[in-house]
């Protein structure tokens, strides 16, 4: 009976925890600590391992340790650093591995030490001292080594190499991640040419017959407005944009909603409320972030935190349109953790209810503006 309870409980906080990672929610204080109190008692009962038959959840391997394990290998995999729609894919592919792994005693080179005393998947890599028990790897490792091995070449973000460094220790200390400043940093990373700035094309529009601007319509000169004789002359720049400038920010790691690392002090200083572009390993795609606030100055570092928008984002190209004109086309992004996608664009100056056409490949539509959080603007289709 007591088995039989200790489970339930394990996979109900497993279930809240990947709730949690899914609808990119904090983990509930005291989850952890839940847990590995849970573990911890089933083996004093010696029932880790017992298979137990619940009526209430589905047939499988129905083992506390199971579980156990595979919630901390989920843990271990930086879910966070994931594009939300990469979840199910990881959950799945830790589950095959949770066979394979074990935990064991603490060893003086274990990288993934837990201790049933803290609220959290694993200790501090300067506190495992403190742990009690330690999650052994050493077998799925060696299937990615051979996996990961017979994939190489290739620039798609590839989830068992990820695997593979969140537990060959590459990310023991947190990882060196590749940051980007300002919007048109952003777009340059994505390879926009020019970035978010006035395209000169736009003016050649003059020139069409249903342009409105060349249109009369007898009421005089409006207001504001001068109209010219000669045609504006405009050259478009050919020359590309040298890349924006890449920053490293060091011990970077994700705790719920922020991320936080060391800014180090020869690099400009970081600017709160400043926007990022964040790519937390060399073939991973560029997040979407901002600079929520500077923790503290040390010597020769800033501890900073970041506040992430977006896991994901697809270029777009923009028009703010009212009834007898519109803006100049400008890049923007839409941006989506799994939901709706939102609107991104710090080049013009959306407001809500503003009707913009937006532009995506051969694709064009247009939406009214809602509501905006940190300059991103939700939007519903007009047309």
């Amino acid at each position: 009976m007591k088995g039989l309870l200790l489970y339930r409980i394990m996979r109900s906080a497993q279930e809240v925890y990947f709730y949690s990672l899914q609808s990119r929610n904090d983990v509930p204080v005291g989850l952890w600590r839940l847990l590995h109190r849970a573990y911890h008692h089933a083996c004093y009962l010696k029932v880790e391992c017992l298979d137990i038959d619940d009526c209430l959840l589905e047939s499988g391997r129905n083992t506390i340790a199971y579980n156990y394990q595979h919630t901390l290998l989920v843990a271990s995999s930086r879910p966070l650093d994931l594009p939300r729609d990469h979840l199910p894919s990881l959950i799945e592919l830790t589950r095959d591995f949770s066979t394979l792994s074990y935990i064991g005693p603490r060893q003086d080179d274990s990288l993934l030490c837990v201790s049933v005393r803290q609220d959290i998947p694993f200790v501090e890599p300067n506190d495992t001292a403190l742990a009690d028990r330690a999650l052994n790897v050493d077998e799925p490792l060696a299937i990615l080594k051979s996996l990961v091995a017979n994939n190489k070449g290739s620039f798609v973000f590839n989830l068992k190499s990820h695997l593979l460094n969140c537990w060959n220790g590459a990310f023991r200390d947190g990882g060196v991640w590749q940051i980007c400043r300002g919007f048109q940093g952003l777009l340059a990373c994505l390879g926009v040419q020019g970035g978010g700035r006035l395209d000169a094309s736009a003016f050649l529009r003059h020139e069409q017959n249903n342009d409105i601007w060349a249109q009369s319509y007898g009421r005089g000169v409006s207001e504001g407005h001068v109209y010219l004789s000669d045609k504006i002359e405009l050259t478009v720049s050919t020359v590309d944009d040298d890349l924006p400038e890449i920053f490293q920010l060091e011990l970077a790691r994700t705790i719920g909603r922020h991320f936080i690392g060391r800014w180090p002090s020869e690099q400009s200083a970081p600017v709160c409320g400043e926007l990022l572009g964040v790519q937390v390993m060399p073939d991973s795609p560029w997040h979407i972030a901002r600079m929520d606030r500077i923790i503290s100055q040390h010597t020769g570092y800033y501890e900073v935190r970041g506040l992430w928008l977006a896991m994901r984002s697809r270029l777009c190209r923009i028009k703010v349109r009212n009834k007898l004109s519109e803006s100049a086309e400008r890049h923007a992004l839409l941006i989506s953790n799994g939901g709706d996608s939102r609107l991104l664009c710090p080049s013009l100056p959306l407001i809500g209810g503003n009707k913009v056409m937006i532009t995506e490949g051969e694709k064009q539509y247009v939406v009214l503006l809602g509501e905006q959080a940190q300059g991103v603007f939700s939007f519903s289709l007009l047309e």
